[in-house]
């Protein structure tokens, strides 16, 4: 009987050797890393007692999948660096605007009014100034974050 849908790309398949650089984890510490994404260590020491695994191997378990918790690298996209992250962006389409209404002025400059490419002018090193600053926050934010 073949399976509906195929298995994780990151879980070694039933039968088959890990993938290189990917330690061969038992079925217990990976079940008990799943369960641990929804319960506390207690709670999931139990569960696993509750299944039939021993006190000891349920306990051995648990605490190899929060050492293997720990072990994993945070992502470079976490919720933490949000604020950054929409500072960087947000100052960056500033400073592009700011270059665009530049340009605007420079290549219509003839064929506008007389105040237009002053408003041009002033919006455009307002948006690059602006830009930067906002920018700049989001680096400091990434470089120095509150915890």
């Amino acid at each position: 009987m073949t399976p509906s849908q195929p298995d994780d790309a990151g879980s070694p398949s039933p039968g088959q050797p890990p993938k290189p650089g990917q330690s061969a984890m038992p079925p217990a510490v990976v079940y008990a890393l799943d369960c641990l994404e929804r319960g506390t260590p207690v709670q999931v020491r139990r569960h696993m007692v509750a299944l039939g695994y021993s006190p000891e191997e349920a306990a051995a378990a648990v605490r190899a999948a929060l050492a293997q918790q720990e072990a994993e690298t945070q992502s470079a996209w976490s919720p933490d660096d949000s604020g950054a992250r929409r500072c960087m962006s947000l100052g960056f389409l500033l400073v592009v605007c700011g270059i665009l209404a530049g340009a605007a002025r420079v290549f219509l400059q003839q064929s506008l009014p007389a105040t237009v490419p002053v408003t041009l002018n002033a919006f455009a090193w307002g948006c690059v100034i602006v830009g930067l600053g906002v920018f700049l926050l989001g680096v400091v934010k990434f470089r120095f974050p509150r915890r």
